[in-house]
């Protein structure tokens, strides 16, 4: 496992909220941290190793209008994902309390319990754990051996595609 939550571990965590709520999410704008449903609800989707965590301006300006919000955080362990969740109003109510020390961004601290985490610069803000989902080295190359099939797929042609599953089903 990697240090640093990345892409990768975004992708694993992404799986796992479409799969909580049922439903496939898509990108808002640029930010790989923001995202909604086919049914508008929008997510604000971080993670990390430890409790310090960081959301960029322009997503907290973005997702201030909208009327369904949820803010999610994994905290990545050795061998799963615990990802904890609130609907983001409390947390919008609170954001002067969060700072990012001239690196534009608001910054904070999450204190994690049995059942929920709760926001050190905000106490009133507190998030459910939404579920623990393994995510062991396997899983993690599983998913970049994926995202490496994708690639190669994209540059081919259907012609191409249909080829390679043909050739597939004759073996």
């Amino acid at each position: 496992m990697t240090k640093k939550f990345d892409n990768t571990d975004r992708q694993h965590l992404i799986s796992a909220i479409e799969k909580k709520f049922e439903s496939r999410l898509s990108p808002v704008g640029n930010r790989q941290i923001y995202l909604k449903n086919a049914q508008n609800i929008h997510f604000i989707v971080i993670g990390g190793i430890g409790d310090w965590h960081g959301i960029p301006d322009d997503v907290i300006e973005s997702i201030e209008s909208v009327k369904e919000k949820y803010l999610v955080i994994a905290i990545k362990q050795i061998e799963s994902l615990k990802i904890y969740y609130c609907e983001m109003t409390k947390f919008l109510q609170s954001k002067m309390l969060f700072s990012g020390a001239g690196n534009n961004r608001y910054t904070f601290n999450i204190d994690e319990y049995d059942t929920y985490a709760r926001i050190r610069q905000a106490p009133k803000v507190t998030l459910e754990l939404l579920s623990e989902v393994s995510y062991t080295s396997s899983d993690r190359e599983t998913i970049e051996e994926n995202k490496e099939i994708k690639k190669v797929l994209k540059k081919m042609s259907p012609n191409e595609i249909a080829d390679l599953l043909q050739s597939l089903e004759d073996k």
